[in-house]
């Protein structure tokens, strides 16, 4: 990467960090192209050079926190780390995400999505189930998942529970609290 480059991913880093600052703090309908220019320091031309315009960049910049999210996942996959050593390190930075945005960073990802579907499109989707199968594959191999359960019965649990995490009467204090024994149950049934 030469200079140019260098300087240009630094940027648009600062750019996206801006943005995502933005996104925890008010709906993205009152965030201005003008507004993310001043607070990155950068020109508003610069902005439509790299991005667009508001929608790509707002999407851009959250699909961006979701493929750093699936590349730590990877990290996990890949490392020698057992099953539930890898269970729990996905469950943290999950739990994570949850501390680090805003119910109103959370609106802003869903509003996205509903007035544009493709914006977590079918491949965001894939590689993620992709990266689950991974790791129920690594819980067979090691006795942890029965190998009678099948990656669709499998990939509908964790769907299903996944849903049930986002439910607005869940706290975020009760889902730290409870994340050890929610895993277990998770794991190994209400045995």
């Amino acid at each position: 990467m030469n200079g140019f480059e260098r300087r240009k991913l630094k940027k648009m880093q600062q750019i996206e960090q801006t943005v995502l600052t933005l996104l925890n703090s008010k709906p993205f309908s009152d965030i201005s192209m003008q507004e993310i220019a001043n607070l990155a320091n950068v020109s508003k031309v610069t902005l439509f050079n790299y991005y667009e315009n508001k929608e790509k960049l707002l999407n851009t910049t959250i699909l961006n926190v979701f493929t750093s999210l699936y590349e730590k996942y990877e990290e996990l996959l890949d490392s020698n780390k057992s099953f539930e050593e890898t269970y729990k390190g996905i469950l943290k930075i999950k739990l994570g995400m949850i501390q680090t945005f805003t119910s109103t960073f959370l609106e802003n990802s869903m509003r996205l999505y509903a007035n544009e579907p493709s914006f977590f499109d079918n491949d965001a989707q894939k590689r993620l189930d992709e990266l689950t199968l991974r790791l129920f594959e690594k819980g067979r191999k090691e006795g942890k998942i029965n190998a009678d359960y099948d990656d669709t019965l499998l990939l509908m649990l964790l769907h299903i529970f996944s849903e049930g995490m986002k439910s607005p009467q869940l706290q975020e204090k009760e889902l730290m609290q409870y994340s050890e024994q929610l895993l277990q149950i998770l794991m190994n049934g209400l045995r």
